[in-house]
């Protein structure tokens, strides 16, 4: 490879390491990475462990620099899950279902009509879609 002003402005362009070290995340996620896998010399890791690990990193960042930091980071990291082909358990106010919904192959809510007896109703992706169209359309 060449180290011309426009080879390197294309990888910088189209090359994943290249646009991750461009990344506002940068430092978090090189710094996650090395902390988790390069010190302790760790190849495979359960997702389970690997999510609780950014959790309690995330929990330290932002009790240090403050609860705003990080705000894309949700968004990221289903980005990367799914470039990863991981899958998730990811529990969320149905406000929030927006956030997930390109990410997600089914949902399950809680729904509770007559304020007594709540019940888990599984869609998948598809059906919830439908559904909350219908209750879209009347308003």
């Amino acid at each position: 490879m060449q180290l011309d002003y426009p080879t390197l402005d294309m990888q910088r362009r189209q090359h994943p390491a290249w646009r991750l070290l461009a990344a506002d995340s940068a430092p978090l996620v090189a710094s996650f990475l090395h902390r988790v896998f390069v010190v302790p010399n760790v190849r495979v890791m359960a997702q389970s462990n690997l999510v609780e690990s950014l959790e309690d990193t995330l929990y330290g960042l932002r009790e240090q620099l403050g609860a705003r930091v990080f705000t894309k980071l949700a968004q990221y990291g289903l980005q990367l899950f799914e470039k990863l082909n991981f899958q998730l358990l990811i529990i969320t106010p149905l406000q929030k279902i927006r956030i997930i919904e390109p990410f997600v192959a089914s949902v399950g809510c809680l729904h509770n009509a007559d304020g007594r007896d709540s019940r888990l109703r599984n869609l998948n992706v598809e059906e919830y879609r439908e559904e909350k169209s219908r209750v879209e359309i009347a308003k």
